[in-house]
């Protein structure tokens, strides 16, 4: 495996400042709570991104702003993170601390759920990155490539929230 490199520490002004920003949002069928637990769900990541392999938290229980996790992806891409925004059944916030892909100096990801006045809930995911030197102009080409393959996630991730959300009442109604 390729040695792991630091990434730039980045927080939260990093999310609306960063040089390649990316907001996918969707409106999910499924309370907020239920939607945050998926993202919660380690073995839920593999199933709406395609890319990733394995999610490993570790950190203990109760996760908040401090938790780490490392994520293995396709190709033998290994990504460590540390969670630096944490609102229980609303938010989580994470930058890539160090990884073996060296196309960005930093790596930043906001997952926020809203509940709805009906029941349902919206997930907002922000990307944000700040690309190594010569891969800043591939970024600008693959700006709507980028933006398709999250509209894409996110959509998976609202049919695996509102399948749960399904199987919950089911339950509750036998």
């Amino acid at each position: 495996m390729t040695r792991l490199q630091d990434y730039d520490p980045v927080e939260a002004d990093f999310l609306a400042h960063a040089p390649v920003r990316v907001v996918s949002q969707v409106r999910i069928r499924a309370a907020a709570e239920l939607v945050f637990s998926v993202l919660e769900d380690g073995a839920s990541w593999p199933v709406f991104v395609s890319a990733i392999r394995k999610v490993e938290w570790t950190s203990e229980r109760p996760w908040g702003v401090g938790t780490t996790r490392t994520v293995h992806m396709r190709g033998g891409t290994v990504a460590e993170e540390v969670f630096f925004a944490w609102d229980p059944g609303r938010r989580m916030a994470f930058r890539i601390t160090r990884s073996n892909l060296r196309l960005f100096r930093a790596l930043a990801e906001d997952w926020a759920v809203a509940p709805n006045a009906d029941g349902t809930s919206t997930l907002t995911w922000t990307f944000a990155a700040a690309p190594r030197g010569p891969y800043r102009l591939l970024f600008r080409v693959l700006r709507r490539p980028m933006q398709a393959s999250m509209k894409g996630i996110v959509h998976t991730l609202r049919r695996l929230a509102e399948a749960r959300a399904i199987g919950r009442r089911s339950e509750g109604t036998s």
